[in-house]
């Protein structure tokens, strides 16, 4: 008589198609008296016997008809009517025809004890029949070349998995418990395969590089004071960009910089760039600020950008590359007169096979739509940090691309900057201005394809000229000229205007009398209207427009009886002003 007695439909995950990935396996454990075999369905072991022939023949036919019925079924069921424990024994029942009797004592797993067993049977079947058919998680990856990526698999429980990499030089494949790791060697795409026994899966893929490689940290190196926020992003920028590897036609936005709390130095940059048929990618750079002492090499050649002014398109504006050695400032000054928004950029293109190293001191203003703003603007910021000592040390690796200056230029507005850039290092650097469509990124790489304008590169001597002065109170007014063309290029053709060049008088004033007396400083707009920025004995002096013959009032000095003054006077002829344009000493009686 049955004691127990349970019918259970052994249902198959999957559907109504037969299961390809099904396996049933018969297996020898153990040795001597603990010798054993099991049964184990879809890696789920659901029988142990002790080990004799008869048990292992009964295991053996039960694996074999419940692998037929599961390989041949179109309904994905195996008919198994019911499992039974009566008087010591187990009864598995399939298909009305086929029963299978085992003694209880034969029983080594599940616990062989009549109370519940056949309930565990069932319960062990039914996790064996409804485990989910072989699968990959996600279906696709897609690896930067020199990094991983994982996908999961399911279905996976002890069986070992079979890897087929049809493309081992453009991925690697590693298999660990149910992660499967794509490892990025070279770009190109395919498909893994995955196999278990009879069952198998696509894992497809692509490898392709990063839109930029970036550095682990950066460290930033200064001259004189740390500059305010939005000045130190641009040196970050410029030098993050200087030691990473970029694609070309990248656009890198930076969107932040911040201070890391508790910490004066360090700060995290965060950026993110992308390109064409490359993987977009972002990152947070821990940055190191050092500063240092002040700067004060004076600079021996000027490279103007200005021909064209008024840029009507897209093209490369400005390029000349510094030799070992040389030190150059970059003064430029354009207007867009497209009709469209174009950007304006400024890069440093490293032509060696080296690392270079770059002192970069910079004064930039616009846009806007003054042109008279823009120059004198960029003038005065120039100045301030040339007083101050203050510059960065931009280290460029081989190859690498750093954009120095960005900037969106709407139309009929106007940019402008002062450069000094000196190469500390043995090899050559390329200086580019370039004009692009806006709807790049931030900061877009792209110089070699640009068509230059022009021919060959406008470069001037000196840039920079002091010259000497003495004025007598008592006799005539002293006029002293600025921007006559000093410059010259090597042609030996004069730039009117001096545009970039550092020009500096030193004026001796001289008061022979026993009272005090006043002495004005004034700025003449002789050549048309200008507007300019001066550093009177190292105060900053700014000027409105200027039209000719409305003199603007510079300083007014006061000296005493017999006294003798030196007064220090130092500009740069701002981009978009007329120049020549004179100063004036003055005595007022």
């Amino acid at each position: 008589m049955l004691l127990a007695s349970l019918l259970i439909p052994l249902l198959l995950a999957g559907g109504s198609a037969a299961r390809a990935d099904f396996s049933a396996e018969v297996t020898r454990g153990g040795t001597g008296r603990d010798a054993t075999v099991r049964l184990a369905i879809n890696d789920t072991e659901i029988l142990a016997l002790r080990h004799s022939t008869d048990n292992r023949a009964v295991l053996v036919k039960i694996a074999d008809f419940i692998s037929r019925a599961a390989h041949g079924s179109p309904e994905s069921a195996v008919p198994a009517e019911s499992i039974a424990v009566a008087d010591g024994i187990l009864v598995l029942g399939f298909d009305g025809s086929r029963e299978y009797r085992i003694p209880l004592a034969e029983i080594i797993f599940p616990e062989a004890s009549e109370n519940g067993l056949a309930r565990r049977l069932a319960e062990r079947f039914d996790l064996a029949l409804n485990r989910p058919c072989l699968g990959v998680s996600p279906p696709a990856l897609t690896v930067p070349v020199g990094e991983s990526r994982n996908a999961q698999l399911t279905g996976v429980f002890s069986s070992a998995i079979e890897v087929l990499n049809p493309h081992p030089d453009a991925v690697n494949v590693i298999v660990s418990g149910n992660t499967v790791t794509l490892e990025g060697l070279a770009e190109g795409s395919g498909t893994i395969v995955l196999r278990r026994g009879m069952s198998e899966v696509a894992l497809r893929f692509t490898v392709q590089l990063l839109a930029a490689y970036f550095p682990e940290r950066v460290t930033v190196e200064l001259a004189g004071a740390v500059p305010p926020r939005e000045e130190l992003k641009e040196v970050v920028r410029a030098q993050l960009l200087g030691v990473s590897t970029v694609a070309p036609e990248a656009s890198v936005d930076f969107l932040g910089l911040e201070r890391i709390e508790g910490n004066t130095g360090d700060m995290i940059a965060r950026v993110v760039a992308q390109a064409p048929n490359r993987i977009k990618v972002g990152r947070k750079i821990p940055v190191e600020v050092v500063s240092g002492p002040e700067y004060t090499e004076p600079s021996d050649v000027v490279l103007f950008s200005n021909e064209p002014e008024m840029v009507y398109g897209p093209g490369m504006l400005y390029q000349s590359n510094l030799l070992a050695g040389e030190r150059a400032r970059l003064a430029y000054h354009h207007q867009n007169r497209s009709g469209r928004t174009l950007k304006l950029s400024v890069l440093l293109v490293n032509l060696g096979d080296l690392p270079q190293r770059v002192m970069w001191r910079s004064g930039c203003a616009g846009p806007d739509v003054s042109t008279y703003l823009v120059g004198s603007l960029a003038v005065e910021r120039y100045l301030r940090k040339l007083a101050g000592g203050q510059a960065a040390y931009l280290t460029l690796s081989r190859h690498a691309v750093a954009c120095i200056f960005v900037s969106k230029l709407p139309a009929n507005q106007s940019a402008s900057g002062l450069m000094d850039l000196h190469l500390l290092s043995g090899s050559e650097v390329g200086v580019m201005v370039l004009a692009e469509e806006a709807g790049a990124g931030e900061c877009a790489l792209s110089p070699r394809n640009s068509l230059l304008y022009g021919g060959s590169p406008p470069r001037y001597e000196p840039a920079g000229l002091t010259m000497h002065h003495m004025y007598d109170l008592d006799g005539n007014w002293l006029f002293l000229r600025v921007g006559k063309g000093e410059m010259r290029d090597r042609a030996g053709r004069a730039l009117i205007g001096d545009y970039g060049m550092l020009v500096e008088h030193v004026v001796t004033l001289m008061n022979s009398e026993a009272r005090s007396r006043r002495v004005r400083l004034t700025f003449d707009a002789t050549a048309g209207n200008a507007q300019g920025a001066f550093l009177i004995n190292g105060r900053m002096v700014k000027t409105p427009v200027v039209r000719p013959r409305s003199p603007y009032t510079l300083r007014v000095f006061r000296l005493g009886p017999y006294e003798k003054r030196e007064v220090r006077i130092a500009t740069v002829p701002a981009g978009g002003s007329h120049f020549p344009a004179s100063l004036v000493f003055s005595s007022e009686e």
